[in-house]
């Protein structure tokens, strides 16, 4: 093996904190809305989609026993593709309907160029809307099932 390969399988390895007994994987490195998606898809699993506050404080525990600090973290929330600009789960292709938990005069689509979800820790996890193509966050993925 190369040395190139063999660091790249460690790094690849330390980007990812399992909380396997949840099914559900934290990834330190940020990336784009898009790259995240393709990233949970390639090692067979998906963004993580929250559909109800159960599936919401079972997330944030893990975010919080794991020690993810950062602000914002991408959901597989979008609308993007959406012809009434409806934001659905993009790994479940179900509409979002677990509204309640949007912050105070979201989602905005600010610039009329948000069109990916986030849960913002500082707002105590509330979703807000951010540019799926610049932003670059971490991410969870989820077993799929």
């Amino acid at each position: 093996m190369t040395m190139k390969l063999c660091l790249l399988m460690i790094v690849t390895l330390i980007s990812i904190e399992f909380a396997a007994a949840k099914g559900y994987s934290i990834v330190w490195e940020k990336k784009t809305w898009l790259d995240a998606y393709n990233y949970c898809d390639g090692y067979n699993m998906r963004l993580v989609s929250i559909e109800s506050r159960r599936k919401l404080d079972e997330v944030v525990d893990v975010i919080q026993s794991n020690g993810l600090n950062t602000r914002y973290i991408w959901t597989s929330g979008t609308n993007l593709d959406s012809y009434n600009e409806k934001y659905f789960w993009a790994t479940t292709n179900k509409e979002v309907t677990f509204n309640e938990n949007w912050a105070n005069g979201q989602p905005d689509n600010y610039g009329g160029q948000q069109n990916c979800m986030i849960l913002d820790r500082y707002r105590n996890y509330q979703f807000d809307d951010a540019n799926c193509y610049i932003n670059k966050f971490n991410f969870i993925c989820e077993e799929k099932y």
